[in-house]
């Protein structure tokens, strides 16, 4: 995923945490994976500039985590 934040934080990353803020009792949330499909559709989506609402097109607070994993897992170097 490519950067397209505002300062230093990637858009990416800003919606996620966004949109996990209040749904951070949810079990398992960074544990479990999300459905691949809709997972790469997210990052296709994020890699080609478009503003991606999280809140309609995933709701999914396991989805979401696994986005920001894989964000963080694509790094160059460790965070």
């Amino acid at each position: 995923m490519k950067y397209q934040g505002i300062g230093y934080i990637p858009a990416v990353v800003a919606k996620c945490i966004q949109f996990l803020w209040n749904r951070l009792e949810v079990v398992g949330i960074f544990r479990e994976s999300g459905p691949y499909v809709k997972l790469q559709k997210l990052i296709d989506r994020f890699n080609a500039g478009d503003n991606v609402d999280l809140e309609e097109e995933a709701n999914d607070p396991i989805l979401v985590g696994h986005l920001l994993k894989k964000f963080l897992l694509m790094l160059p170097e460790p965070v």
